[in-house]
């Protein structure tokens, strides 16, 4: 499962490279960047890792934007206009690749703008709580001779070991897409280091709602929700069949909302709405848009 999300996000570029070609188009340049990154830099990674970060710096410097305008927009607005305009996708590939090395050699503080940076590039939501978790998949370059770490672990891991004021923000939103997107339901250390973290963050009530969440809700919406759209040959199924399938698992995700309310989960939280109604909130929406998906297309092709 997490392969295969891994690949849906590392192949985008190529995708549309074969779609739209040309030398100069970003898509071709993010694409020779990806290379770049697969040929010259990480087989030093293990090794020279501050070689490795060199040259990234080096490419990033000459072809982007200087290091204090991360963090502020994507790439493509950042270079509209200016002479780096084809250069987004590249700066993209190669700001992903830093932002892996500064956070796996412990370089917290300098990791940050590098990893905001990649928060605004892959286009997510602009609040932590609506983003969807297949957007805060693994950080780096793809490449199937090694594994990073999902973005939503490195950016609170990064945040909190830096002590950074955004780390509470991003709690939740880290935690939940971990929970949904890498480990088994029945896991108990993720459930574990996320209600430890939420104390530290939120205190003695903020634990005993993780706890609950995960252990009366998340662990059976789980299991089911994975049964409905990737076990039993789901994936192999046609379209009318898979658009029953997300339905089901869209009324699934609407019933865990309302569980979550009657067992007072939709509290207010620092301020700002429930991390578990909005988290789930988001799992009805993108349910609800593969209905509609596979719907269409099941009547395109007659099914």
């Amino acid at each position: 499962m997490t392969r295969r999300i891994r690949l849906m996000h590392a192949g985008a570029i190529g995708l549309v490279v074969l779609a739209i070609g040309g030398c100069a188009s970003p898509y071709s340049r993010g694409l020779d960047a990806e290379k770049w990154v697969r040929s010259d830099v990480i087989p030093l990674e293990k090794s020279q890792p501050e070689r490795a970060l060199a040259l990234l710096r080096q490419r990033f410097d000459d072809e982007c934007v200087p290091t204090e305008r991360l963090g502020k927009s994507s790439f493509r607005a950042a270079l509209r206009g200016t002479s780096r305009e084809n250069n987004n996708l590249a700066c993209q590939a190669y700001n992903e690749e830093i932002a892996w090395l500064l956070y796996s050699t412990g370089q917290y503080q300098k990791a940050i703008p590098h990893l905001t940076q990649v928060w605004w590039s892959r286009e997510t939501a602009r609040t932590y709580n609506e983003t969807d978790c297949l957007k805060l998949s693994y950080l780096g370059v793809y490449d199937s001779v090694r594994t990073t770490v999902p973005f939503s672990k490195a950016y609170f891991d990064t945040l909190d070991r830096a002590q950074n004021a955004s780390a509470g923000k991003f709690l939740h939103k880290a935690y939940l897409c971990e929970l949904k997107m890498y480990t088994s339901p029945e896991n108990p250390s993720t459930r574990d280091a996320f209600a430890a973290a939420a104390r530290k963050y939120f205190g003695e009530q903020a634990e005993r709602d993780v706890r609950t969440y995960v252990d009366v809700i998340h662990v059976k919406m789980a299991a089911a929700s994975y049964n409905l759209v990737v076990g039993n040959g789901a994936l192999g199924q046609g379209y009318r069949e898979s658009a029953g399938r997300y339905a089901k698992a869209a009324e699934l995700y609407r019933n865990a909302i309302v569980a979550s309310q009657r067992l007072g989960l939709d509290r207010p939280l620092n301020g700002q709405p429930s991390p578990y109604v909005a988290h789930l909130g988001t799992l009805v929406a993108e349910a609800d848009r593969s209905v509609q998906v596979n719907s269409s297309l099941a009547v395109q092709y007659n099914e």
